[in-house]
């Protein structure tokens, strides 16, 4: 492959027909001007090959996701064209919902009909549940986008717990308010 597809251990590439696949082994090297990538072909089976017309310069190869095995420390990258600085910071949302014995059996259908047929087919869940996942998935998008941090320049936090430890909160865009 002659140029640099900016991907790690276990990618998963197609090429110009997704039907045919490969999974990336350990990271790749550059050789002079060309990057070597080490890969398998992603079923595994004894018969499985890559045609050679997919092989031949200039045909396409794209990343369509990344498989490991259970355990696994390896992990694909994901790079940025333009130069920044990133910095880790965790914080930790938590949530708690009860749910009371009838309204726990409640449940929530959704039917689904698929425009070509006409075909019914329904989606049944836990409607307390789906109403917790909702109301979790609202909290936590507003707490990205609206929470200011409170780490201090040194890297420490004048919040604290009950249990004495600091309480972390980030500023996921923050980069976005600066003047």
């Amino acid at each position: 492959m002659n140029c640099q597809l900016n991907v790690g251990p276990g990618a998963v590439l197609a090429f110009d027909n997704v039907n045919f696949q490969v999974r990336v082994n350990g990271v790749p090297y550059q050789d002079g001007s060309t990057w070597v990538y080490e890969v398998y072909v992603a079923e595994g089976f004894s018969g499985s090959y890559i045609p050679c017309e997919y092989l031949l310069p200039g045909r396409q190869v794209g990343r369509i996701g990344s498989a490991y095995e259970e355990y696994s420390d390896e992990a694909d990258i994901i790079n940025y064209q333009t130069p920044f600085k990133m910095r880790n910071n965790l914080t930790t949302l938590r949530l708690t919902y009860d749910i009371t014995g009838d309204a726990y059996s409640t449940v929530l259908a959704i039917q689904l009909t698929d425009p070509e047929t006409g075909k019914k087919s329904y989606l049944w869940s836990d409607y307390q549940y789906w109403l917790a996942l909702r109301e979790w998935k609202k909290r936590e998008e507003t707490f990205l986008l609206f929470s200011h941090s409170n780490r201090n320049a040194d890297g420490t936090y004048n919040l604290r717990g009950t249990n004495g430890r600091p309480k972390q909160k980030i500023s996921f865009f923050k980069w976005a308010h600066k003047a």
